[in-house]
């Protein structure tokens, strides 16, 4: 059921009001809803009145017309309710609108203080950039240098080993340069740098043969086990020169002959002088002569912070007597013949004895050792000049210290062969 005309099935909110307003202000409507309320009530009553008189058929069709009674005015208060509920709806969407009209933001429009802030990022940003960029340069620029400096560090390594080898060959040419056969002639024989280091050496190797028997401090050497060794450095008291001294002995179960002969086999097979680790020999000569058996080294001393070229000329020679056996050594040490700062003496001796427990089936090797520069330290002088010489003067001594242990080991190993033979 329809109450809009055919061609416009489809109503609207303002056709549906009309409708509402239409149904509930009509005076037709309104006649029509007293008529039939007060024929309503007059059937009603009637119907009370007359229930038991009235036929059937009139009892239906009175509840039927009552049924569409209720019926109109329950739809009719529907549609009441829906028509306030619209108007609500309405005033409540024209509150949302203006709501929504007041809240919107305004069109942004940049002030002073937003500029100022947009310029200021800006400029931080570009400063930012620069310094990026700056960085990158500075960066690149620095390993380019770190490349060229470690070049020129090759370099330079390459030129001091260049020319120290051809030092290293000058000298060596003018040490073992020949006499000219004119000069001896005219001036006389001239003894040369090397003949006078040889006599120094000689002089020095007699004295110490003379004080091989006092020197040495007799102590209880007969429980000694191996080789036993201390290195002291000091200073003499009336000139102040630093020195180092080491004294060992060593009990070997050989006679006073066999351990003299093992001795003296040890030392004449040693050709090479024994060097620290921190040591590199540049060159090595050996020559017998009737003052003993002498030896020129060049030997390099470096470690971490030091690279020293020294060369070495030393005498050694051998005495063998009824009680005791005795081997002197000399040796000087220098870095160039007209430079005196770095000068060293090394003397000492190995001497051989027999034991006063056992003489005839034991004995006992002692040594003695001593190094000292040659000239004083002269006062003012620098500290690298004086770091040079301590580090020089440790290195001859752990040589030494070195060289006196193989010693003492090639003698034992001589022992157990010579034990073997007696049994």
């Amino acid at each position: 059921m329809s109450f809009l005309p055919p061609d416009d099935l489809e109503p609207t909110l303002v056709d549906v009001l009309a409708f509402i307003d239409a149904f509930d202000g009509s005076a037709s409507g309104s006649s029509t809803a007293t008529t039939s309320r007060s024929s309503e009530s007059s059937t009603e009553r009637d119907v009370v009145c007359n229930r038991s008189e009235a036929p059937p058929v009139d009892k239906e069709k009175a509840k039927k017309s009552a049924a569409v009674r209720r019926s109109q005015h329950k739809k009719r208060a529907d549609l009441l309710a829906l028509r306030a509920q619209v108007t609500a709806l309405a005033a409540r969407l024209t509150q949302l609108t203006e709501w929504r009209e007041a809240a919107a933001p305004l069109p942004e429009t940049p002030t002073g203080s937003d500029q100022k802030g947009n310029d200021s990022e800006c400029e931080w940003r570009s400063q930012a950039l620069a310094e990026r960029q700056l960085r990158r340069d500075s960066e690149a620029r620095n390993r380019q240098l770190k490349t060229i400096l470690e070049r020129q560090e090759g370099f330079a390594t390459a030129l001091t080993c260049l020319l120290r080898q051809a030092t290293t060959l000058a000298d060596l040419a003018e040490i073992s340069r020949p006499p000219s056969p004119i000069t001896p002639s005219l001036l006389g024989p001239v003894p040369s740098f090397e003949d006078a280091i040889v006599g120094e050496l000689a002089a020095k190797m007699g004295q110490m043969y003379v004080a091989s028997s006092s020197m040495f401090v007799k102590t209880d050497v007969e429980n000694l086990e191996g080789f036993s060794s201390k290195m002291d450095y000091k200073r003499d008291s009336a000139s102040g020169v630093p020195y180092i001294e080491m004294r060992t002995a060593l009990p070997l179960d050989l006679g006073l002959p066999e351990a003299g002969k093992a001795l003296q086999e040890t030392m004449t097979a040693l050709y090479t002088r024994h060097v620290s680790p921190q040591s590199l020999f540049r060159y090595i000569s050996r020559t017998v002569s009737e003052l003993g058996i002498q030896k020129r080294v060049g030997v390099e001393f470096r470690d971490q912070a030091n690279a020293v070229d020294m060369n070495v000329r030393g005498l050694s020679r051998f005495y063998e007597e009824a009680q005791r056996f005795v081997w002197t050594f000399s040796v000087f040490a220098f870095q160039h013949p007209n430079d005196d700062t770095l000068r060293f003496q090394e003397q000492g001796w190995f001497l051989v004895t027999s034991s006063s427990s056992d003489p005839l089936k034991r004995s006992i090797l002692q040594s003695c050792y001593h190094v000292a520069p040659v000239t004083p330290s002269i006062a003012g002088s620098n500290r690298g000049a004086e770091a040079t010489r301590a580090f020089v003067l440790q290195c001859l001594s752990s040589s030494m210290q070195s060289g006196m242990r193989d010693i003492h080991d090639n003698v034992l190993k001589s022992v157990k062969p010579a034990a073997a033979d007696r049994l």
